[in-house]
């Protein structure tokens, strides 16, 4: 027959691992009801939003351009979201796809990026139409507008396609 022997800490060591466990569950708890308050006390968390933006076209007999927008979580720590904002040229006319939303007015897409743990990505894909002018450079700039936590690395940010019209209803990226 096996006998069971219990073993208890000390009495202070007892206290001291309850009031930190109590601690980190008061953390834990401040950081989901009021974000903005745990970025700024808590300065270990940050995470790297990079942005990549990629154009294609099918160069005859169009008027669009395809657009494909990376977002990845380069770390360390673990994305709660974020935004980025796509520049459209104005001779831009519509924008369709993609889970982001456009403002014909400023000629602006801007999508929202859920959760990502690190090295995660989210991806946009969406297409472009063009009121085109034979010589016309189609500069398109895609942004991180903002994203919690904050961002420890702004060389990433941004990311630009450049496509060039080169006939009335072909366009080469």
């Amino acid at each position: 027959m096996s006998q069971v022997t219990q073993v208890h800490p000390p009495r202070g060591v007892a206290r001291l691992g309850a009031a930190l466990a109590g601690a980190l569950l008061l953390a834990a708890a401040l950081a989901m009801a009021t974000p903005e308050r745990s970025r700024a006390s808590i300065s270990l968390t940050t995470a790297d939003l990079g942005v990549s933006l990629r154009a294609s076209s099918s160069l005859l007999l169009t008027d669009t351009v395809d657009y494909s927008l990376t977002a990845t979580n380069y770390g360390p720590y673990g994305l709660f979201g974020g935004t980025i904002t796509v520049q459209f040229p104005t001779q831009v006319t519509t924008v369709s796809g993609g889970g982001c939303s456009f403002d014909p007015f400023t000629d602006r897409a801007t999508c929202t990026v859920g959760q990502l743990v690190p090295s995660e990505t989210a991806n946009f894909v969406f297409r472009a139409r063009y009121a085109l002018s034979v010589g016309l450079a189609l500069r398109t700039t895609a942004t991180r507008t903002s994203s919690a936590p904050s961002d420890i690395n702004p060389s990433n940010d941004s990311s630009t396609a450049t496509c060039t019209v080169v006939a009335p209803v072909a366009i080469l990226c």
